[in-house]
Parts: C-alpha cells; structure tokens; sequence
C-alpha cells in the first residue's frame, strides 16, 4: 500500500514537473515570435510616425522643407499642459520660424493635442488640433475643423475669444456651444506663444532672410551705393587720364611737323 502511494507521489511531481516544462517552452516560443514581430515591424512603423509628425508639422509651417528637433531643449510641463515637441523649422538650412506639439488637460472630455507653427516675429504661422477624441461630436470636436484653426492664423499673444462672431484684435471666434473646448485651444495655444518666445531669447543670433531688419538692409543699400559711386569716379579719372595722354601725343606731333 505504502509503495502504490508513494509511486502516486512520484507520478505527480513528475507531471507537474512536465507541465511547468510545457509551459516554460510556450512562453520562450511566444517571446521568440514576439520579438522577431517586432523586429519586422519596428523600421516601418517609425517611418510612418516620423512621416505623419513631418507631415503635420508642414501643414502649419508651409514654407519650411525640413523640420529638426533642438537638442537638449528644456520643455515646459506644468499643469495638465505641456510641450511634447519642439522643432526648427528650416529652409536650406536657415531656421525660418519654431514648431511645437501641445497637449492640454483642459479639454470638456480629456486631453486635446494640437500642432503650432510660430515665426520669428511671434505671429503664428499655422495651428492644427490633431487629437480631440475626448470632446463632443458636434460640439467641442469642432475643433478640429480648419474652419475653427485658420482663425488663428497671423495671430499672436496675447490670445483671447469672444461669442457670437463679435471680432477683436487677436481674438478667436468660439465654437457654439462648446466654450470649454474653445478656452482650453486658446489658452494651451497662447502659453506656447509666451514659451517659445522667452525660449528663442536664449537662442543665439542667427542671419537669415527673416531676421535681416530694416537698419541692415538699408546699411547694405548704402554700401552698394558707395561702391558703385567709387567704382564711377575711378572710370572717370582713367578716361581724364587717358584724354590728356592724347592731347600730349597729339600736340608732339604738330611740334615735329612744324
């Protein structure tokens, strides 16, 4: 009897044993696929990201055919909103203007993400609300409307909105019926602004066509003009030189025949 209970014993340890076995083998296959989907997929998805990030950074800053992220660049997070992303906006290799990815918490439904194109004067070039899943349709998703972001356009700080189609210097007209959604666009939308203008004033000085004031050009002008004047005033004395030169040549001559 003692040896049928202890061959019982034996029995089910081995069939646990045999089963953690099983299952460890499972675990190492399904790991081993994992990762080689991962592997396959990897490349490809973070070309289709890198795209859709170029792609909407494009759509608020047109006139820019590259767009790079800063390094070591301190974005602010304070409150529900932040900066998730920052890029210069370059054209051959000039930085025309800044492109910023913003998230907010202040949505009526959840957080809203937006993308902001800003120049160098601190006129906004283009704004775009990406994700506003959390809002209502009909309602506060009518922010994703180009109807609603091309208001922003030409726009800078400070941002306010106003009801019912009355207008105002740097004022956006908001949503009907979703106040909520308008205010939480316009606030995250002018903290960047204040942002990205206090981070630009750390940036070194860099020359471009969009940072050439009124004084250099005019400067430049009167350079050009000086030369040319110059340039005139060296041909006239050549040609005086070269008149009196004859005039010698000449009156030798009648001397000679004389």
């Amino acid at each position: 009897m003692k040896g049928v209970v202890q061959k019982k014993k034996e029995n089910g340890v081995s069939l646990i044993f045999r089963n953690a076995l099983i299952l460890c083998l499972i675990t190492m296959i399904a790991g081993v696929a994992l990762a080689f989907v991962y592997a396959l997929t990897r490349d490809p998805i973070s070309k289709a990201e890198y795209k859709e990030e170029q792609d909407a950074c494009r759509a608020v800053f047109a006139d820019a055919d590259a767009f790079v992220q800063p390094e070591g660049a301190d974005l602010p997070a304070d409150d529900g909103w932040c900066i998730e992303k920052l890029y210069f906006a370059k054209k051959a290799e000039k930085t025309l203007g800044y492109v910023m990815r913003v998230r907010t918490g202040a949505g009526y439904g959840g957080d809203i993400v937006l993308v902001l194109g800003v120049k160098p004067d601190g006129k906004i070039s283009g704004m775009r609300v990406i994700d506003a899943s959390g809002e209502s349709p009909g309602l506060g998703a009518r922010c994703l409307d180009s109807d609603f972001s091309n208001q922003f356009t030409g726009m800078q700080s400070p941002l306010t909105y106003t009801k019912g189609g009355q207008s105002g210097a740097n004022a956006v007209d908001a949503i009907s019926g979703a106040t909520i959604t308008t205010s939480a666009v316009t606030e995250a939308v002018d903290r960047a602004l204040v942002w990205i203008a206090s981070y630009r004033a750390t940036l070194p000085p860099e020359t471009d066509d969009s940072t050439v004031s009124e004084e250099q050009t005019t400067d430049m002008e009167d350079t050009e003009k000086t030369e040319k004047e110059e340039t005139i005033a060296e041909d006239t004395a050549d040609s005086e030189t070269e008149s009196i030169t004859t005039e010698e040549v000449t009156t030798g001559h009648e001397d000679s025949a004389e």
